[in-house]
């Protein structure tokens, strides 16, 4: 896991459940933003309504995750609570290192066209590179 947490008791416990479930923490780094959260409440319609405070995340950077963890083998999960351009560039290094990726488009935002045909997946649907 690539990420950044605050130095907070949200960070606390968010580190704790992923160390718990085995995750691997060595790529979360520690900012003095708070560390981010959603509350995610559903209408009357059951529609989700989500608020997103990015805190930390809006801290990271897209070199957190080394040229080693990325290749062939490698899939790049990547979500929107970052700042964009640290995506992109992500997005463009991992590519030319061979990783497949994977966007999750939310919160949503803006994405350039020529970020669309570098991803193998958006939204959880597959999309062909042939």
């Amino acid at each position: 896991m690539v990420g950044a947490v605050g130095r907070d008791g949200f960070a606390e416990i968010a580190l704790a459940d992923m160390a718990a479930a085995g995750v691997d923490l060595t790529g979360v780094a520690r900012r003095t933003a708070p560390t981010g959260c959603a509350i995610i409440c559903v209408d009357r319609a059951g529609q989700n309504m989500i608020a997103v405070a990015s805190g930390a995340n809006l801290k990271i950077r897209e070199r957190q995750l080394a040229d080693g963890s990325l290749g062939p083998r490698s899939l790049v999960v990547m979500q929107m609570e970052v700042p964009p351009a640290q995506n992109w560039a992500l997005v463009a290094r991992a590519r030319s290192l061979g990783s497949r990726l994977l966007l999750n488009v939310a919160p949503a935002g803006a994405l350039p066209a020529t970020i669309l045909p570098a991803l193998g997946w958006l939204g959880g649907k597959w999309r062909s590179r042939r």
